[in-house]
């Protein structure tokens, strides 16, 4: 009888952690999958908007190859010099993956294939888009140090003077201040610092080679986005 109770005590014992930890799994998991949505929200209106930074670096290698046959336009060369500038990037929500590393809770996880889709989407996809990152971040660089010796920022001295760098992206502030540089533009003969046809053939592979990283970029928000879906599902199916 004692071998009978004690049996049973660690039975119940062990049905009692066995529950606890199917608890914590499931609270990983959807703890997951709203780190999953945040992502798959934020690819998804950064793709939006780096779309549109594409379109004017086209826009801006075209104006770059009418000034090479010498029909520039400094104002247009302005314009599109100020609307490339920067690009939207994704903060990846890696919270809940890193908790499971730090707590040991990869474990918790029964299903292979699960644990494998999270692997794969934390250690590869999102891996390899931080490395496309970095790529874009250098030829963003290249681009912004040989611009200077292209464009001036002397029209511009009083909204500098006058800029507040406390706003947030998309506030009124930024927009305000994005109109009063269109106004500028708008309103202002400008002038290019050179018109030396090396250096127009230098700024127009520099505007190219960012466009083409960011375009790569895109690429592999589009593939995030798509695993980041499909991981977020396979949760959902397997934890209900």
């Amino acid at each position: 009888m004692l071998f009978l109770a004690v049996f049973c005590g660690f039975l119940a014992e062990y049905q009692l952690e066995h529950k606890i930890e199917k608890d914590r799994a499931r609270k990983y998991m959807k703890d997951m999958v709203e780190n999953l949505k945040y992502d798959t929200v934020r690819l998804g209106r950064n793709f939006r908007r780096n779309t549109m930074k594409c379109q004017y670096l086209d826009s801006f290698r075209n104006e770059i190859q009418l000034a090479l046959e010498g029909k520039d336009n400094a104002n247009q060369l302005y314009y599109y010099w100020i609307k490339t500038k920067s690009y939207n990037y994704v903060a990846f929500n890696k919270s809940t993956v890193t908790q499971l590393k730090n707590s040991g809770g990869f474990r918790l996880i029964i299903n292979n294939d699960l644990a494998t889709l999270i692997g794969d989407y934390y250690e590869r996809i999102i891996l390899a888009t931080e490395n496309q990152v970095r790529a874009l971040d250098e030829a963003e660089q290249r681009l912004n140090v040989f611009s200077l010796q292209i464009f001036s920022y002397v029209p511009f001295n009083n909204l500098l003077s006058g800029a507040n760098y406390s706003f947030r992206p998309d506030s009124s502030d930024d927009r305000r201040f994005n109109q009063m540089v269109d106004s500028v533009i708008a309103y202002k003969q400008l002038n290019l610092m050179t018109k030396n046809q090396g250096d127009l053939l230098s700024l127009y592979n520099h505007v190219s080679n960012k466009e083409m990283e960011l375009k790569n970029l895109l690429a592999y928000f589009t593939w995030a986005q798509n695993e980041a879906t499909r991981l977020a599902q396979k949760i959902e199916s397997e934890y209900h």
